[in-house]
């Protein structure tokens, strides 16, 4: 692993095609894009457009918590993670560099964590699902 822009947009296209071929095949009903910040316009726009030529519908549920929160996250050890260059300075420049989206989405703050905002998330997923029929 390098971490590089370049490593990081082909792992973006490789679970893209992933997703496609799912998608196609009937394989999936919830695909979930995750691994990357997706701080630029044009990283949701690729998503997006890939979502649009397999034919599935999408959505954007934007996690946020506090800034004190996301650095003492950072800062604890977590040997299972394989991200190795995870800390609090490239969330600092991430965050400072960060595109606001453009799109329908969804705002979700996970402060108190995430298990607190699962079912709700997966209930918003499931009424705009219904929605667009």
């Amino acid at each position: 692993t390098d971490y590089t822009r370049e490593q990081d947009d082909l792992c973006v296209r490789a679970m893209l095609e992933a997703a496609r071929y799912l998608t196609e095949k009937h394989r999936a009903e919830w695909i979930l894009i995750d691994g990357r910040t997706f701080s630029k316009r044009e990283q949701i726009d690729e998503v997006i457009g890939a979502a649009e030529r397999a034919g599935a519908q999408w959505r954007i549920v934007h996690l946020t918590c506090s800034d004190e929160v996301a650095e003492a996250r950072l800062r604890r050890e977590d040997p299972e993670n394989p991200a190795k260059n995870r800390d609090v300075a490239l969330y600092r420049r991430v965050r400072a560099a960060f595109e606001s989206i453009a799109y329908p989405k969804l705002d979700v703050d996970t402060t108190e964590g995430v298990e607190k905002v699962v079912d709700g998330v997966c209930g918003w997923l499931v009424k705009t699902a219904f929605d667009e029929q």
